[in-house]
């Protein structure tokens, strides 16, 4: 198999760095995909609520996340997402956050552009299992952050070991990951649960 294909054996690397599911959903509407979670920012409260320094969110939704972190902390917040998503972000009366102008936004077709720099946080909310090994995979290996908040679960048969992957970069990238847990009230997960991960302290 060449490399421009992943192990996925219908979906070729694309500009966008989807999976074919998401590849078939570019352009939908906020409102078909994006469910706001109180959850998240409960759990942001509990574990980052003196934050202050850069943010780097990969996938935002709606922005409902950013809403809440930017009411609330001393930021400088970057968005790294789809073109048709940011696009929304910008202009949808559905955004949270269509009026701010504190923001950057990274396209995923340039992604790279986030391992120029360095974040104090990475945030990633249902997203990343949402994307091929490739492409998941290069941020992990090449992204520079003091601490994470990602809430993530893989049931995507054609790629069984995205869990256990995630698992094993969280507990090897840092120091602590006190906080880490399967949490019950993220809507859509009252029954089997999704992994909330807080890690706070890069490893030298």
């Amino acid at each position: 198999m060449s490399d421009s294909y992943t192990k996925y054996s219908l979906v070729l690397r694309n500009d966008a760095n989807l999976k074919d599911t998401w590849i078939r959903q570019q352009g939908a509407h906020f409102g078909s995909f994006c469910v706001e979670q109180p959850e998240y920012a409960k759990q942001w409260d509990l574990n980052f609520k003196d934050f202050s320094g850069t943010v780097l969110e990969i996938g935002a939704g709606n922005g409902f996340m950013a809403n809440h972190i930017l009411a609330n902390n001393v930021v400088e917040y970057t968005i790294l997402d789809i073109s048709g998503s940011i696009t929304q972000l910008v202009s949808s009366d559905h955004s949270l956050i269509k009026e701010c102008d504190q923001i950057t936004y990274i396209y995923s077709t340039n992604y790279k552009e986030i391992f120029s720099g360095s974040y104090d946080i990475l945030i990633s909310h249902q997203c990343l299992s949402e994307t091929p090994p490739y492409y998941y995979t290069d941020i992990w290996n090449n992204i520079n952050t003091t601490n994470c908040f990602i809430v993530d679960n893989s049931a995507d048969s054609r790629d069984s070991d995205y869990n256990n992957k995630l698992k094993s970069w969280v507990e090897n990238y840092f120091e602590s990951t006190e906080g880490t847990h399967r949490n019950y009230t993220v809507k859509g997960y009252h029954d089997k649960g999704i992994m909330v991960y807080i890690g706070k302290g890069k490893k030298p």
